[in-house]
Parts: C-alpha cells; structure tokens; sequence
C-alpha cells in the first residue's frame, strides 16, 4: 500500500502559484465527486468522474479490505491494485470511447495524456 499525504488548501490560486515557482508542472487535471467512509478499519472511497464508470477504491489492512469489499457486495474480481491510467484503459477499451476526467475533456479538449493519470 503506498501512502497517500493530503492537506486542505483555502487558497487554490495561491497554491498552484507555489507549485509553479517551485518548478512544478501539470502533467494530468482530474475533476471528480468524492465521497469517504470508513468500515471496520477499511477505508472506502467513491468516486465519479464527468465520463468514466464509477470506482470504488478500499484500503487499509488486508483483512478489513476483504471484510469490506464482501460487505459492499461487488465481485471481488473487480477490485484491483491497479492505478487510475490502467482503469481509464480498460473503460476505454470495454466502451470503445475517449474517458473524460474533467469537463474540458467532455468537451473534446484532451490536454493531457491519460496515461499520466
């Protein structure tokens, strides 16, 4: 499991200002609906996204992922350890249609390569 760090920022402009002169780049922009619970110790997050099916992420120990995704009642085959870029793949490859992960790319304007996602 890889740890995943976050903070609120109050100021958006300000951060990506920060970010810039730091000498960061944006390489992918992803817009999505968030919702989080916690479950005997797991973590379950779902997200929804402007064009792409719906992901259910858990984490947390091995025992509470299992516990939960047995509770939640999806097919264990479809949970993976895979990364966004590799679902992205394969809503692509199942629908034949480009995913869009912010409403710029509704639109047909794919700045970004979604395997950087």
């Amino acid at each position: 499991m890889r740890e995943e760090l976050s903070t609120p920022a109050s100021d958006p402009v300000a951060l990506s200002a920060m970010l810039h002169n730091l000498g960061f780049v944006v390489v992918k922009e992803i817009e999505r609906e968030i919702a989080q619970y916690e479950l005997s110790g797991a973590i379950i997050r779902f997200e929804r996204y402007p064009r792409m099916d719906p992901l259910v992420e858990v984490e947390g120990p091995p025992d509470a992922i299992e516990n939960a995704i047995e509770i939640i009642g999806l097919p264990r085959a479809g949970f993976t350890v895979g990364r966004l870029a590799e679902f992205v793949a394969s809503y692509e490859l199942r629908t034949g249609e480009r995913a869009a992960l912010t409403a710029q790319e509704l639109g047909g304007d794919h700045d970004y390569r979604n395997e950087d996602a």
